[in-house]
């Protein structure tokens, strides 16, 4: 059964997405062809994803969260996390000590960590900032339709409460005040997202469907494949040069945390591949390319396209890689964030059962 789909090991990449997807905001920007970001503010990240007409083409993942800095209930702080004592060392130096803060000073420490926030939105991290960041800063200042905040803080920010902002034990609260005060003073659309806190079921969105062979080229006889993440580049094919897709791909194998030679994936190729000969052999290059960058792999190479190419790229594929176990599924739709259930082929390799897992999410 699906029910069993769960994913193991979500990197910072991964936990953008999701909290995309889970929030609201990857739908939002679907339909609404809009350019949509999300930050996804928890306890100790937050996790940005910014998605243009539904496609995800940016992540970044900062080290500031509700929970870097503990509190008893009279917001007594109890314990400073590496993050925070950043923060910390940055606004008083080395003057006080986590016992010595008063609420005056934790309110500067919430302040700041909103300030950092918005930085890394603006793309204009300060130092403190690029020191806190874990992954590459967004690619440029975008100009946003839309922006979501999930999370735990985001759920703060949703339902203001009159109750004391230590009640967690944590700044979370007033991280959320602070940083609700401060998107107010920028202007910038911010919407409430569908649902704030995290995706808990995976795999409800399954589809399954039966490749037929006429398309499908299929030189694979291994056991059935479960839970394979498929990688999206994240570029378009009129931004083609060579070289640009094997580098769009070895970076999202990166964000993924996964290693090329050695984990089973799937590679997706970009939406928007004109049905040429001359392509076809473009993306086979790339294939091959990629093939070559790393160790040999235990693996098959499978790539992914909505396009009807399979047939024509994987024998282009089978006289490049020569010795490689190749599947290249076409006419399959997947997002960012899916994985495939890839199972045994019938009538020698004539059809191919595949099931499409999206992340599921309660409404």
């Amino acid at each position: 059964g699906l029910g069993d789909f769960v994913v193991a090991t979500a990197g910072p990449h991964l936990e953008s997405v999701i909290a995309g997807r889970g929030s609201g905001a990857a739908e939002y920007s679907e339909k609404n062809m809009a350019r949509v970001l999300n930050i996804d503010v928890g306890g100790g990240t937050s996790n940005y994803a910014v998605f243009e007409s539904g496609r995800l083409v940016d992540t970044a993942c900062l080290n500031v969260g509700g929970h870097l800095l503990q509190t008893r209930e009279d917001g007594q702080v109890t314990v400073v996390h590496p993050p925070a004592a950043l923060v910390l060392r940055e606004l008083f130096q080395d003057t006080k000590t986590s016992a010595q803060l008063d609420a005056q000073d934790v309110q500067r420490v919430a302040e700041r960590m909103a300030q950092l926030i918005v930085e890394v939105l603006e793309a204009q991290p300060s130092a403190l900032a690029q020191q806190l960041l874990m992954t590459a800063p967004l690619r440029s200042a975008y100009r946003f339709d839309a922006v979501f905040i999930s999370g735990g803080v985001g759920e703060c920010m949703l339902h203001p409460s009159t109750q004391s902002p230590y009640r967690f034990g944590d700044i979370g609260p007033l991280l959320a005040l602070a940083l609700q005060q401060l998107l107010d003073t920028k202007a910038l659309p911010v919407h409430a997202p569908a649902q704030t806190l995290r995706a808990t079921v995976i795999g409800a969105g399954a589809h399954t469907l039966t490749l037929s062979g006429s398309t499908v080229w299929n030189k694979y006889q291994g056991p059935v494949l479960r839970n394979v993440p498929v990688l999206h580049p994240r570029m378009a094919w009129r931004a083609y040069r060579p070289g640009a897709l094997v580098a769009a791909w070895q970076e999202a194998v990166q964000s993924h945390d996964l290693d090329a030679g050695t984990d089973l994936y799937a590679l997706a190729l970009p939406p928007d591949i004109p049905l040429t000969c001359q392509t076809v052999w473009q993306v086979a290059l790339e294939l091959q390319a990629f093939s070559r960058s790393h160790a040999p792999s235990v693996h098959p190479l499978i790539a992914v396209t909505p396009q009807d190419v399979g047939k024509a790229i994987g024998m282009e594929l089978f006289r490049l890689i020569p010795g490689r176990s190749l599947l290249v599924l076409d006419e399959v739709h997947t997002r960012e964030g899916d994985y495939l259930d890839i199972g045994k082929s019938y009538f020698n390799g004539g059809t191919l059962p595949i099931t499409v897992k999206s992340l599921a999410f309660p409404h």
